[in-house]
């Protein structure tokens, strides 16, 4: 019965809001700052990413990023995002040929440490995984 009961109230430690300890959870508006945070850094990597013909411009835009978070000396957000890619020409018109816009899914996971003057950075290799 001890044992039972000790099982018991260590389940109960370990689960919070009945997600467990390091699993994955939705965020919430404690999250809002960092998700700012992500998703500029998440659009300017993309943007940086992309390498334009000589006279075109490609704009990229995020489009319903959703972000997941897992607690654990840390925070950790792990986030997928349609990401938009729409060409423009930039030359006189006459020289122009349409580029057809396009889309891709991307992920990526951000890591906020614990501290006070922690900063979020990219997880892993610090660029995002896409499928198009």
């Amino acid at each position: 019965m001890k044992r039972f009961i000790v099982i018991f109230l260590f389940g109960l430690v370990v689960v919070r809001g009945g997600v467990l300890l390091g699993g994955e959870e939705d965020t919430d508006a404690s999250d809002e700052e960092n998700l700012k945070q992500i998703k500029q850094m998440f659009q300017q990597t993309m943007q940086d990413a992309v390498t334009d013909e000589d006279g075109y411009e490609t704009k990229v835009t995020l489009k319903d990023l959703e972000c997941k978070r897992q607690v654990v000396a840390g925070t950790r957000y792990n986030c997928e995002s349609k990401v938009n890619y729409e060409t423009v020409c930039k030359k006189p018109s006459s020289e122009c040929e349409e580029k057809p816009k396009r889309s891709s899914t991307c992920k990526a996971s951000f890591w906020l440490p614990l501290g006070e003057d922690a900063k979020l950075q990219y997880t892993d290799d610090g660029k995002p995984s896409c499928v198009t």
